[in-house]
């Protein structure tokens, strides 16, 4: 299936959560002058631009990159990064993608192995990293990234930071995501995996409150939303968002996607 763009996503606060921790990524990575390689399964277009018809349909930028942008005091690393993404924005009203980060901090003469599948997407791909000059370094790949990944592995360099983030459009893709990533350690043991699991980045919808002053009386939902406000009623109650207090999303843990991937090994150890 070819439906999926991402263009209707991009800034959003999956998107932060995924790119935050690949910069972080990167960076821990060329702290050793050490070549290496990026390989990104689903690359998408590069980079968004916030004011076309795609991202302004859902806006889902403005709980996400908009949000962090407008905010006054943040932890010294999230403030840090804000400006890093910033500095290496490719335009104003623009949002930059896995391949556009990737491209601008990984150092010579690592190479770029990217995947889209999208022929749209993968144009775009091509033409928004052609200012950056990557020459033989850039690799564009129209194919299916989970086989692309292993037919990469191990790279010549024996390093990799390898990013898997599927659109999951398909149910499959979830299967496929631990088939690959079971195959690719084995041949690819030291390798960095970066694997974005939706289910795991889940928001409540905004809640509304209720009007009162008395704490004796429970309020709901229902009646919360009703034009006729229950009284009395709590001050500044609110009501459990529905997405998370009804439907709870099964979050695969490091422990537990490490037992189903390496049954040898309880855990994956961090250093």
């Amino acid at each position: 299936m070819l439906s999926y763009r991402h263009a209707y996503h991009a800034g959003n606060h999956a998107d932060l959560l995924k790119h935050y921790l690949l910069t972080r990524t990167l960076a821990y990575y060329n702290q050793k002058p050490k070549p290496y390689d990026y390989i990104d399964t689903h690359a998408g277009a590069g980079y968004y631009d916030l004011t076309a018809a795609y991202a302004q349909k859902n806006r889902e930028y403005q709980s996400g990159i908009a949000r962090l942008n407008a905010a006054a005091h943040l932890p010294a690393a999230l403030a840090a990064w804000r400006d890093h993404m910033h500095a290496h924005q490719p335009a104003p009203d623009t949002y930059p993608g896995s391949a556009w980060i990737a491209a601008r901090l990984l150092p010579a003469p690592g190479k770029l192995h990217l995947h889209e599948l999208h022929p749209a997407d993968h144009a775009a791909l091509t033409e928004n990293l052609r200012p950056l000059r990557l020459g033989r370094r850039l690799h564009t790949h129209r194919t299916d990234g989970f086989a692309g990944l292993i037919a990469l592995l191990p790279p010549t360099s024996r390093r990799a930071v390898i990013l898997i983030d599927p659109p999951y459009e398909q149910k499959s893709d979830y299967q496929t995501t631990l088939a690959t990533l079971a195959a690719a350690h084995k041949r690819f043991a030291s390798g960095t995996y970066l694997i974005c699991n939706p289910s795991a980045i889940t928001t409540c919808a905004p809640s509304c409150t209720c009007a009162g002053k008395a704490a004796n009386t429970a309020c709901t939902a229902a009646a919360c939303s009703s034009s006729t406000r229950p009284t009395p009623c709590p001050p500044n109650w609110r009501p459990p968002c529905p997405p998370c207090a009804t439907s709870a999303p099964k979050v695969l843990t490091a422990a537990s996607f490490s037992k189903r991937i390496f049954p040898e090994r309880p855990q994956f150890t961090y250093r």
